[in-house]
């Protein structure tokens, strides 16, 4: 089991992160190692503020490519993004961003559980997962400043 968790101050507004970080088929424009995401419309279901739906995202990484299809509960109420695996490289994947609101901004909470059906894969993505997830959070940050200052 690998956990990484972020909790981080960014000066936006809690709608526009959690607008940047729900935009999942834009994430090949500005995330590191993301070469295509698709929303399955065919699986994408609203209930009062809260929308399912089911992705695609497709990963290049030195030698790695792979793709995987998770679950993303978007509650723009709660300001919270959930996502769990459904099919792909992942035994488990359970990802959450939760946005709260802060006097100067936003108070970012980010926290990734994964491990790997391989335990080669495992091995080899844990050893430099953490700066990944770093890089991951800093990639967010930047595409707010680019649309949003």
């Amino acid at each position: 089991m690998t956990v990484h968790k972020e909790n981080k101050f960014f000066p936006f507004k809690p709608e526009q992160l959690y607008a940047i970080v729900s935009d999942i088929e834009s994430y090949p424009i500005f995330l590191p190692w993301v070469s295509k995401a698709i929303i399955d419309s065919n699986k994408t279901f609203q209930e009062k503020a809260k929308i399912t739906l089911e992705a695609e995202i497709f990963v290049k990484f030195n030698l790695v490519r792979e793709n995987f299809r998770s679950k993303v509960t978007l509650d723009s109420e709660a300001k919270r993004i959930s996502t769990t695996n459904i099919d792909g490289p992942f035994k488990r994947l359970n990802n959450e961003w939760i946005f709260k609101s802060d006097q100067q901004g936003c108070k970012v909470i980010f926290e990734v559980d994964f491990e790997f059906k391989s335990f080669i894969l495992h091995s080899l993505i844990n050893s430099m997962f953490h700066k990944a997830m770093t890089k991951v959070t800093l990639s967010f940050e930047k595409r707010a400043k680019e649309l949003y200052w």
